[in-house]
């Protein structure tokens, strides 16, 4: 039986919470591990219990061995995840136990209905309210912009009349409501309401302020972008002045040592929202060295439980490099991100491979796998979107469609390239990730300009085994494949099917869909039929639709230059098989169903792998020590209280060392970023040339340094440049 838990333990920062181990893979489809703004007080605990004398049958000889480690999530968060267990609170007014029933359910406009009949009689919590308005924020953050964009006004109704009846004190306030009112406005890019609501909070007494609303305001402004970042930064410094809780200024200083760093930061009241809002506005400003200096104080304070928010900032502010390294971060300290969030990276790294080499390409594929591991270890889930990214990073490896000869060596790559893609998809299939319509049109688009039509046709067939039902989206896309496969006739019977369909829906012919048939046809040389199809269905097509056409037609159709020499596919086969290697390991975590040992199992944390090192480990530890212990305090005095481990396996004490390590790395990529960025501009102001519009910054930067050398022998040479990435100077820690 699990032990029993006293009241005091639970009431206790400090006491060792326990749950059953399971627990931690229980909550791997949670999407977030803790809501920024209740960081502070709820903060999720990883605790370690001492092994017991008798175990179960089932456990491993690896489990046995290791100490007992346990993530215990706050009393909040379950009450937030929204999750599908029933609810059924004891002792609630009937009226709130159905608002809350339709919150659960997510229906916004049924909860919102009930509002005003729950105010007028007194109904109404601080849960309540935040609970409202935790709804409203998310829905409108997880809609599409074009279906928010339509719907906006409905929901500016919803926002305007919570924030009425909260001013009229009509309904009782929450911090963390206010918080999400003031991100809506923000979300909804209605600037002007945002400020007025804030300005409002900022002269109200603590009631309806808190450093969390500051941090809120803080975001919002540096995005609506009329303040300075001094004004920003003086903004912080006001909201830890008014709130300074438990030493807040001292452990929010980026030179704050945390006593004992093998166990859990146990300090109520530190306002992590604030950090957040403040990191933002310095990532905004373009102010990278301040904003990663937030970043590591986050880490140093909750090494598992930084709030996900500020790593989608990273994500979308910085440079890819960058992004994929904090991404990781993330994962190897057990924070669980939106399953988008990964999604978004793939994407991006897709992209950007169009610039690389063919030996970086396959470089950069891999990375996407090492991505969805370190994910999934992390706690994450994987899902169909995930997997057709990862074909669609294929497509770059494929010789270019546009070329007008062909010859023997394109063909050859083009069998490796799909061989291996229909290995890896066979392989998830087995691992029982079912092949979704998304999955499969993506496999049609990569078989189209892999100019394989019999490919194209198995997959159709395989949707119909499957009792996949085509819709538009489906049809666009074997019209497209065909077209890039050079096929005609199919592409005239797939462009029949996708108009049966528009007709089925009572709808015409979009634009969209005449973009497709444009395109398809000039790649499949069959002007004729796009000409009889004028004719056909001239009632569908509107003077913009004509204009688009016309555009397709005549629009050049080129890639990026590939970099280097082209690889053919003998030289192509250690990277797929490498590649392959690394879903193996993948597929195997994933029906595991456990978590992965980041200590045990070391995942690269950036996208080269022959980048070099800062220093020896010896050095590093050496000034990682010197900057983050106080001399004049005793070190830890019971060496016999445990020491708890991360959810992916690390130590405490290992793991704020990994992080702070990986930020300094970080940090170094983003001066060379940030001086190849300056060279750039000097030379365009030189030449009278604009800019681009986007600048691609390398992912693979070549290094005269080894890769089995570090850039940095000399420990004080390490140590100054840490100092200046630091912003240290000497004195500060004589």
């Amino acid at each position: 039986m699990p032990p029993r838990l006293s009241l005091s333990s639970c009431i206790c920062p400090s006491a060792p919470f326990l749950l059953p181990v399971t627990a931690r893979i229980a909550l791997r489809g949670s999407q977030r591990h803790l809501q920024p703004w209740v960081m502070s007080s709820t903060y999720a605990r990883t605790v370690t219990t001492p092994a017991k004398e008798g175990y179960s049958k089932s456990e491993s000889k690896q489990d046995r061995s290791k100490p007992k480690t346990k993530h215990i999530p706050s009393r909040f968060l379950n009450q937030q995840k929204g999750d599908n267990v029933a609810r059924r609170p004891l002792g609630l007014p009937e009226p709130v136990r159905l608002f809350r029933e339709q919150i659960y359910a997510r229906d916004l406009d049924k909860a919102m209905e009930m509002l005003p009949g729950l105010a007028a009689n007194n109904l109404m919590t601080p849960h309540n309210t935040l609970l409202i308005t935790a709804l409203l924020h998310n829905t409108a953050r997880t809609l599409h912009r074009d279906l928010l964009r339509k719907n906006i006004e409905k929901y500016l109704s919803y926002v305007r009349i919570l924030v009425h009846h909260i001013q009229n004190r009509s309904i009782p306030p929450h911090h963390a409501a206010l918080v999400h009112l003031i991100s809506f406005f923000k979300v909804a890019g209605h600037w002007q309401e945002g400020i007025d609501l804030w300005t409002w909070c900022r002269a109200q007494d603590e009631t309806y302020v808190d450093a969390s609303v500051y941090g809120a305001a803080i975001e919002m402004l540096a995005y609506h972008g009329t303040m300075s970042l001094e004004e920003l930064e003086e903004l912080y410094q006001e909201g830890l002045t008014r709130f300074p809780s438990t030493f807040a200024e001292y452990h929010m200083s980026p030179e704050a040592v945390v006593l004992d760093r093998t166990q859990l930061t146990t300090i109520a009241g530190l306002p992590m929202t604030l950090l957040q809002g403040i990191l933002t506005a310095r990532l905004v400003h373009g102010d990278w060295k301040n904003a990663y200096l937030a970043l590591d104080v986050a880490f140093r304070l909750y090494p598992t439980q930084v709030p996900p928010r500020i790593f989608e900032i990273f994500f979308y502010e910085r440079p890819l490099s960058e992004a994929f390294t904090v991404t990781l971060m993330a994962a190897r300290s057990g924070v669980i991100l939106r399953p988008g969030h990964l999604s978004a990276l793939q994407t991006r790294l897709n992209g950007a491979n169009w610039y690389n080499t063919a030996e970086e390409q396959i470089l950069t594929i891999q990375s996407s796998v090492v991505a969805m591991q370190a994910s999934l270890g992390g706690g994450g889930s994987l899902h169909n979107m995930h997997l057709s990214n990862l074909i669609k990073g294929f497509e770059v490896l494929l010789p270019s469609r546009f070329k007008n000869a062909d010859d023997a060596q394109d063909a050859e790559v083009r069998d490796c390239v799909i061989s291996t893609v229909q290995k890896i998809v066979a392989n998830f299939n087995d691992a029982g990730v079912a092949m979704s319509r998304v999955v499969l049109c993506t496999l049609i688009g990569l078989y189209g300009k892999a100019r394989a039509s019999e490919a194209i046709g198995s997959m159709i067939a395989e949707m119909t085994a499957r009792e996949i039902e085509h819709d538009e989206i489906s049809c666009r896309v074997l019209v497209s494949a065909f077209g890039d496969a050079g096929d005609a006739k199919s592409v005239e019977s797939c462009w029949e099917m996708l108009v049966a369909f528009a007709e089925s829906k009572g709808k015409q012919v979009s634009e969209a869909d005449w973009r497709t048939l444009a395109r398809a046809i000039k790649f499949a040389k069959n002007t004729t039929f796009l000409e009889k199809q004028y004719e056909h269905l001239s009632h569908t097509l509107t003077t913009d639709i004509k204009e688009a056409i016309t555009r397709e037609l005549e629009k050049e159709r080129t890639l990026p230059e590939k970099k280097g020499m082209p690889m053919d596919a003998a030289a192509m086969a250690p990277g797929m098989e490498s590649i392959y290697n690394r879903v193996s390991q993948l597929l195997a975590l994933f029906k595991s169903g456990s978590l992965l040992d980041f200590k045990l199992s070391p995942t690269p944390l950036f996208i080269d792998p022959a980048r070099p090192a800062l220093g020896s480990v010896e050095d590093l530890r050496a000034i990682y020590d010197e900057l983050t212990t106080d001399p004049r305090q005793p070190p830890p005095g019971d060496s016999t209280v445990s020491k708890p481990l991360s959810p992916t396996g690390f130590p405490l004490d290992e793991l704020r060392f990994q992080n702070w390590v990986t930020i300094l790395e970080a940090m170094s990529d983003a001066e060379a970023y940030e001086t190849e960025k300056a060279k750039l501009i000097d030379e365009a102001i030189d030449s009278g040339n604009p800019l681009p519009e986007k600048l691609h910054a390398p992912l693979y930067r070549k290094s005269s340094i080894t890769e089995t050398d570090v850039m940095f022998t000399s420990r004080e040479e390490l140590r100054r440049h840490i100092l200046r990435l630091r912003g240290i100077h000497r004195t500060q820690i004589a």
